[in-house]
């Protein structure tokens, strides 16, 4: 957690990887563009939403 109580997600292989990011990441490829991995997009619905940061693609789950 941050100063501010927000949880963040960094890279396993710090310091060779300085990736941090607050959105919670999931371990399934785009179908679009094959990212390898997708993010939790913040909802208040019951449905999670993933988005891929590279080519913005949203899929329900």
């Amino acid at each position: 957690k941050g100063k501010k109580n927000k949880i963040y997600y960094t890279c396993s292989n710090y310091p060779k990887c300085k990736f941090i990011t607050n959105k919670k990441p999931v371990a399934i490829k785009c179908p679009d563009c094959g990212a390898e991995s997708m993010f939790e997009k913040p909802s208040r619905k019951k449905v999670k939403i993933l988005v891929c940061e590279k080519c913005g693609k949203e899929l329900a789950q």
